[in-house]
């Protein structure tokens, strides 16, 4: 059985890319997680970035980027099918995290793609 999944890239008008890290946890990635029995994966992703991240978005700001498939990490014999979504946020959108559980995030990052100076 396959692990649905839906992810966001989310991006603020600066080029940076908001990034979680769940607490327990040392790796930053994008915001998201598991899609529910009979729960659309743009339905899921705004319960999870409300979740993770505070934000309240509707599923008609998220455009779809795509379906991807990976072996499952921890789970020896299954995959995990995420559905990539793009969320473009205003320049005065506040993101503060709201975890409910350990599973949630448990701080945000702001990631950028251009060339680190040193």
């Amino acid at each position: 059985m396959d692990i649905m999944i839906a992810v966001a890239l989310v991006l603020r008008p600066d080029g940076r890319t908001l990034l979680v890290r769940k607490a327990g946890t040392h790796a930053f990635q994008q915001p998201g997680g598991r899609i529910d029995a009979g729960e659309a994966a743009a339905a899921a992703l705004c319960r999870e970035l409300a979740e993770e991240t505070g934000l309240r978005v509707d599923a008609g700001q998220m455009r779809a980027l795509g379906r991807f498939r990976a072996r499952a990490a921890n789970e020896p014999g299954r995959q995990v099918v995420a559905d990539l979504f793009l969320l473009h946020l205003p320049e005065e959108t506040e993101i503060v995290p709201a975890p409910r559980s350990p599973r949630h995030a448990g701080s945000i990052r702001h990631a950028t793609t251009s060339p680190s100076r040193r």
